[in-house]
Parts: structure tokens; sequence; C-alpha cells
């Protein structure tokens, strides 16, 4: 009997999976016997530990004072003893408060400039390519689509305040939201922050690249005197119950609850997995060979006990075992891209449950969590589409979204055994 037929698998499972041949299937199991508390969505950073500083004493001065001597017959002058110097106190440095999240700061423009000139206050352009003023991007599916490249802005918004001093601070990495209305706006991450535009009038240009969006509500032509908002900052996760029409990012499409209108027509289908030899292995080592292995940084204690490889449905790369911890990657992809799924669902699930569905980026790459707001026993789930590689990675467990984000996190992270 295979090693894995024999594996008794722990209640609480954590699964990190390339879709199966149904897609990015993540409706959930029955809920499990034991719980950890949902929590919010972003990582808690980590407490930095006190650190002990030694706060010496001042060094008092040596005490050698001899004995007085009898009148009747001096004795002899005894050998001056010290007094020791006290030990140092060591007192502790007050761990500092975590420091809170920004909130987002959003400019408002006016002017689309098809020129690409982008010369007055309030206006702003996407171009196609950075280096050419003419290849303004003139079509809302072109500023989502990936044809925006770059983004070129004045730096005093529509309301004459100058954003100079902001958009200075702006780094590769960083992302934004433009944005003309709930049901019309594209998330961007910023590529390279590049020199500002010459002459004399102030402006910023910025690589960019669009990773999120809405689309049922603009199309065709961009409006050049539409107002819209540039958010930066700690934008938060799209979807769940306040979504009010489809999203898409990256693989991921999530439509309000109910959702009757249109959906982004699905994509190209993957084709069949590979063919991948059976293999099974408790050494850690050789489950490091398998394709496409990623480990996730886990807690103290926590162990590698067991991993197989092949190319059946359910499995595909590889699916390993650790402590109280089950990661799984399998073969068949995505069924089809864009497949839409609703952003939040209530129904009876042991007593009314609501669950929530809401896309992210982890590590650079598209992400989608689905999680209970109203239910601590719900299993979580936590897709990673790594468009590199074609790979979609599936965490999967009775653990909070934060804790499988972590680990999603840290299995991007170098070094990572491949």
């Amino acid at each position: 009997m295979p090693l894995r037929r024999a594996l008794a698998l722990p209640l609480a499972v954590l699964v990190l999976s390339l879709a199966a041949c149904t897609g990015d299937s993540d409706e959930p199991p029955a809920p499990l016997a034991t719980a950890t508390p949902i929590a919010t969505l972003a990582p808690s950073p980590a407490a930095t530990p006190a650190t002990m500083t030694a706060t010496p004493s001042p060094t008092p001065p040596s005490l050698a004072t001899p004995s007085p001597t009898a009148t009747a017959a001096p004795s002899p002058t005894p050998t001056p003893t010290s007094t020791a110097t006290p030990t140092p106190t060591a007192t502790p440095t007050p761990e500092p408060a975590p420091s809170p999240t920004p909130s987002p700061t959003t400019f408002r423009y006016t002017t689309y400039d098809t020129t690409g000139a982008v010369a007055e206050p309030g206006s702003y352009a996407f171009l196609a390519d950075p280096a050419d003023t003419s290849s303004v991007v003139t079509s809302y599916e072109g500023l989502r689509d990936g044809t925006a490249r770059a983004l070129r802005i004045h730096t005093t918004d529509a309301d004459g305040v100058s954003r100079a001093a902001f958009l200075d601070t702006v780094e590769a990495g960083d992302l934004f939201e433009w944005k003309q209305a709930d049901d019309c706006f594209v998330r961007y991450t910023v590529t390279e922050v590049k020199p500002d535009p010459a002459g004399t009038v102030p402006r910023k240009s910025l690589g960019v690249e669009s990773i999120a969006y809405a689309f049922t509500g603009c199309s065709g032509a961009v409006s050049t005197d539409a107002a819209a908002s540039v958010t930066w900052g700690a934008l938060p996760n799209l979807g769940g119950t306040s979504l009010t029409a489809p999203i898409v990012q990256g693989p991921f499409q999530l439509v309000p609850a109910g959702w009757t209108g249109a959906t982004k027509p699905v994509g190209p289908r993957f084709p069949a997995g590979p063919t991948i030899p059976f293999a099974e292995t408790t050494s850690l080592a050789e489950a490091r060979t398998f394709p496409h292995w990623r480990e996730p940084k886990l807690p103290g204690g926590w162990t590698f006990t067991y991993a197989w490889s092949g190319d059946e449905v359910e499995v595909g790369y590889f699916e390993a075992f650790y402590n109280g911890l089950t990661l799984t990657v399998s073969a068949s992809g995505i069924n089809a891209k864009y497949s839409a799924k609703e952003a939040s669902a209530t129904y009876t699930f042991g007593g009314t449950q609501t669950s929530v569905r809401e896309t992210l980026q982890i590590a650079g790459r598209p992400a989608r969590v689905h999680r209970s707001i109203t239910e601590e026993q719900f299993p979580t789930t936590l897709h990673v589409w790594d468009e590199a590689t074609g790979v979609l990675y599936l965490l999967d467990g009775n653990l909070d979204a934060a804790t499988l984000i972590e680990f999603a996190e840290s299995m991007f992270e170098p070094p990572n055994p491949q």
C-alpha cells in the first residue's frame, strides 16, 4: 500500500495547490473540529522585541577610611578596604507601538490630456510608450489590458494643490488606483520611477502595469473631461459584501452576489497537465526535487513529514505534509481564465454563515482569498497565481487568512528550494 494511503491526515490542514480540473474551486468542506479565530487579511507586522540597555550608575570613589587609633597604645593602620562598585541596573527599552497603516491618499484630476503634454494643473495621461508622448492610450480597454505602460501626471491636482512632495516619495512596487466610478477603475503597480519630463512644467513620469480593474462601467474612448481620483497607499482588498460591480485581478473574476449583468468572457483553456512519474518520500531533500516545489516558512516545531508527486488530477506537481498542515499542488491549472465567482454568499451551514471572496496581491502576484466573516471554523482558502511558471498555488485549511497570507508570501521569498 503506498505510503500516502497509510498516513492519517490531521484535522487542521493547509493545502497549497495548483487548481484541479474544475479550475479554482474553493467551495467549503464541512467545518473542522478545532478553529483558529479569523484574523485580518493583512498579516500583522512582527512585534519588535524589547531590547535591554544597560544604564550604569556613577562609580563611587574608593572608600579607604583607616580605623581610628586608640590614645593609650597606637594600633597599626589597617589596610584600606574599597567598597565594591554597584552592578549596573539593566533598564528595558519600552517596546515601540506598531506603526499604524497609513491611510490612503487621494488626488482629484479632471483632464485626460490626449496630446500627452500634460501642461495644465489637474491633467494627466497614460502612455503606451513612456518615451513617446504621442502614444497616449485613448481607450478604457487600453488602460486595463496592459497597453498602458506609463503615467504622466501634473504635480498640481484639479483643486490647485501641489502633490509634488508626495509624488517624490513614490517608489517602484507602490500601488495606486485610478478611478472614475465604482464600475470603472484600474489598479496599477509602479514598475519604475522615471526622470521628470523636461521643461518648466512640474510633472511626474512613472512606469506602470495594470493589476486589477472594474470594466462594466466604461468602454470605448476615454473621456477627456471626466473627473477621476488617483489613490495611493493601503488600498483595500477588492470583493466581499461591498462589491457592486465585477472586478478582475489576474486570472480571478469576482461578481456581486446574484449578479446577472455582464462578465469577462472566459479566456483560453489551459492544456492538460504534464505527465509526471509517481513518487513519494519522507525525505525533505528529495521532496525539494519535485517540479515547482515551494515551501513556506512555518512556526517553530512544525516539521516536514511526507510528500508525493504524480500526474493524477488531484496532485500533479506535489503534495506535502507538515505536521498538522497539508500543502498540495496539482497540475491541471485553471480550467478557464476569468470564470466568475460570487464575492459573497450567505447560506445555512451549521447555522447561517456568510463567506466572502476578495482579491489582493501577494509577493507581486494576483491572489484570491475565500474566508468566512461569521464562522470561525470555516476553512480559509487562498489561491496565488504565478504567471511566470503558469502554476496556481492553493493554500487551504482551518486557519485564519492572515496566517495563510504569511505562509504564501514566504513561499516566494528567496531562497526557496526549487
